[in-house]
């Protein structure tokens, strides 16, 4: 059987809700400037190239997951440079969850726990695939695709003897 793939775009989420604030921020900046012409011009130029900025990380961040029988990849372009690889030697259990990425994790995108040993890799939603990792760390990789997923980990748990996988 192939190996899962799954890769999730922030263009196709609810971060586009960023612009809102940014949009209100910047018109409500320039709106109180008293300045003169020059310095109004240069709040609109700092507001345009700020929001050009955030447009175009959001079209070109996604998160990409791969599972397979040696382990589960993980890598979000622009954030991290290379995958992380979780190998199933050192995964104590694997399940997907619904979990709550604000209370649990702070939000959505690379997370890691500042006082916890947990760590998330989410673009949108509240479902993942929740790592324990045998050094007690947690993963948490958030996934559009649960069923395929959990159809995916199924067949690993049961041609591989997978005991990690519940």
């Amino acid at each position: 059987m192939e190996p899962f793939n799954e890769k999730q775009e922030a263009r196709n989420s609810s971060w586009k809700l960023l612009y809102i604030p940014i949009a209100a921020a910047w018109i409500f900046t320039t709106y109180l400037n008293n300045g003169g012409i020059e310095e109004q011009l240069l709040f609109w130029l700092i507001g345009l190239v700020i929001t050009l900025i955030l447009v175009v990380l959001i079209k070109v961040l996604n998160l990409h997951t791969q599972i397979d029988e040696n382990g589960i990849s993980v890598k979000f372009s622009l954030l991290m440079s290379k995958q992380k690889k979780f190998l199933w030697d050192n995964i104590s259990r694997a399940e997907i969850k619904k979990y709550s990425p604000i209370t649990e994790y702070g939000g959505w995108g690379y997370r890691l726990g500042l006082f916890t040993k947990k760590r998330a890799y989410s673009i949108s939603g509240n479902i993942g695939l929740e790592l324990t990792l045998k050094n007690g760390q947690t993963v948490m990789i958030g996934t559009k695709r649960a069923e395929e997923m959990q159809a995916y980990l199924q067949y690993l748990k049961s041609a591989h003897q997978n005991a990690a996988i519940k």
